[in-house]
């Protein structure tokens, strides 16, 4: 697994038509889990979201924002990427802000295809059998 860590400063009263962005590429895998954390002070004034292919994955509910104070929100994604399509932009707004934050956001990659579902080890293990048979 390959950890990336980014950081983005929201300026106060930054809108949400108008959010603090910042783009970012990332190998090719599975993007496992996504980790916001905040800084103490922002009292929830500071929402993120993050948007890949110009379409937004997290939180999973278009137009929602994650907002916290002095703390880690950590969710498990299972967003595949494929090579030329890595992008992932990260959004920030702070409306009510009355001074500028920084929230670090941690990405959790996956290699290509080291998370599967239970149904294909199943298909897989029962496949080893057949071509090993009874030993």
């Amino acid at each position: 697994m390959a950890t990336f860590l980014y950081t983005l400063t929201v300026p106060a009263q930054t809108t949400n038509s108008a959010p603090a962005e910042a783009r970012y590429t990332l190998p090719a895998g599975v993007l496992s889990h996504v980790t916001l954390f905040f800084p103490p002070g922002p009292q929830a004034e500071v929402g993120v979201r993050l948007l890949h292919n110009r379409s937004q994955f997290y939180p999973s509910r278009v137009g929602q924002w994650v907002a916290w104070d002095s703390g880690a929100v950590t969710s498990r994604i299972n967003l595949p990427m494929s090579a030329g399509d890595t992008d992932i932009v990260i959004q920030a707004k702070s409306p009510d802000a009355n001074f500028e934050h920084v929230v670090t956001v941690k990405l959790d990659v996956e290699p290509q295809g080291v998370i599967l579902e239970d149904l294909e080890i199943t298909d897989a293990i029962d496949r080893v059998e057949v071509l090993l048979g009874d030993l």
